[in-house]
């Protein structure tokens, strides 16, 4: 029996991984919880997130604001933006058992989009790909997903897949 749910969740996201690979990366937000970064676009709505160099965590959505020993409270808007403003993305992986979503910057960068609730939305990704709107919502390691015409109403009618393929 074919799992038609798996396959479209499967072409889903293969469509985000083009939508994003290629594309240099523009965070903003830090005013609340909430962050937004652009890939071309492809916008990806966001709370809890960090950024991972080869030597470990370099920056956080935690530490907006932050002294850290600095003459003046860390933007890390600036600071994420100056640091991949040359580094576009290589690479978009889906962890299967958690839903946290990685984006890496060759061997330099990956940007961890984390699920911290089982039940809210810890991040969605809207993009357009081959003339179809996309939104891909992550719950708690759970996908969800819409697609219409480009430019059409988007009225939600969401199809799930439990856990990611």
């Amino acid at each position: 029996m074919v799992d038609h749910a798996a396959e479209q969740l499967s072409a889903v996201v293969k469509d985000l991984r083009t939508a994003i690979i290629g594309q240099n990366c523009q965070q903003q937000g830090g005013d609340g919880p909430a962050w937004n970064a652009h890939f071309g676009k492809a916008r990806i709505h966001h709370m809890v997130w960090r950024l991972v160099s080869t030597t470990g965590v370099e920056l956080t959505a935690e530490d907006n604001g932050q002294l850290f020993g600095l003459a003046k409270p860390l933007s890390v808007q600036n600071e994420f933006n100056s640091r991949l403003r040359d580094h576009k993305a290589t690479d978009v992986t889906i962890a299967s058992r958690t839903g946290d979503l990685s984006i890496e910057f060759g061997d330099r960068y990956r940007l961890d989009i984390l699920v911290t609730s089982s039940g809210y939305e810890s991040w969605d990704v809207n993009f357009t790909h081959d003339g179809l709107d996309q939104m891909l919502v992550c719950n708690g390691g759970n996908l969800s997903w819409h697609t219409s015409p480009a430019g059409s109403d988007p009225r939600m009618i969401v199809m799930t897949q439990p856990r990611i393929a």
